[in-house]
């Protein structure tokens, strides 16, 4: 399935939008398991899957990830304590945790971010996935 394209701004606008979990309790899986379920943001159009993953071999690895759940675009996605380097499109080596933010970047795509992550900053940017 190739990516659709959206702008930053399209990108952007659906990121800040508020959402509102289709669940009443989020529960972490278990090691090697993962959980998804729907949000729907602004409009009963705007609905969008989040799915945890937590690590079978380390516990302590998790991938939240934030997508368009009509065309399955990853808006956003928070890789930590990964076990694999990534790479951004310009050649960057990414180590360690960091976001996949989605970037209008030549043929649409999503761009990797890596930031020390504090407690501060993870809430909030969880709080835009839900």
């Amino acid at each position: 399935m190739s990516v659709p394209k959206l702008t930053n701004e399209e990108a952007h606008r659906l990121l800040e939008m508020t959402k509102r979990s289709l669940v009443a309790e989020v529960g972490f899986p278990s090691c090697g398991g993962e959980e998804e379920f729907d949000v729907i943001g602004d409009t009963k159009k705007d609905v969008f899957a989040v799915k945890i993953y937590r690590g079978r071999i380390k516990p302590f690895k998790y991938n939240i990830g934030a997508r368009i759940r009509k065309n399955g675009t990853m808006l956003l996605e928070l890789h930590i304590n990964p076990t694999t380097i990534h790479y951004n499109p310009d050649g960057k080596k990414i180590c360690g945790s960091h976001w996949h933010i989605y970037i209008q970047k030549n043929m649409g795509g999503v761009m990797l971010f890596q930031q020390k992550i504090s407690e501060k900053i993870l809430l909030w940017k969880i709080r835009l996935l839900f």
